[in-house]
């Protein structure tokens, strides 16, 4: 019988990034980001809604922070904010902005300012972090 608290303790710190199987040039970009910004991420497939995959992946990120992608849409969620409420959330993004919202993600992680013009919210990843709930 397996430990599930300490298989979840062994794992390594990654920002979880799920993805829709007609979405891998776009998710190819986003983590470009996360790896320009020296974060480790894990992918793997899904075919839930959008919002719902961004905040169930970050609830099971150690690092807190999820992120899906699925054709030219992407969502960044940090796990304390309701499903309905990213931090970031493109529709028909180009692959420059894919890979800023990956970047994006990743200051998120490191508790950094958000860099990139596509932060719907004026508050820094540790404001986010205070106020939640």
């Amino acid at each position: 019988m397996r430990d599930e608290r300490r298989d979840k303790a062994a794992e390594r710190p990654t920002v979880r990034v799920v993805h829709r199987r007609d979405a891998l040039a776009a998710l190819r970009e986003v983590c470009a980001g996360l790896e320009e910004e020296g974060v480790p991420f894990q992918c793997e497939p899904t075919d839930a809604p959008l919002l719902v995959a961004a905040h169930e992946a970050a609830v099971r990120s150690r690092l807190l922070v999820g992120v899906a992608v699925a054709g030219c849409e992407a969502c960044v969620h940090f796990s304390q904010l309701p499903v309905d409420a990213p931090v970031l959330h493109v529709t028909d993004a180009s692959a420059p902005v894919l890979r800023l919202l990956g970047q994006d993600a990743a200051r998120l992680v490191k508790v950094m300012p958000l860099g990139t013009p596509l932060s719907r919210r004026a508050a820094s990843p540790k404001s986010l972090k205070e106020n939640a709930p």
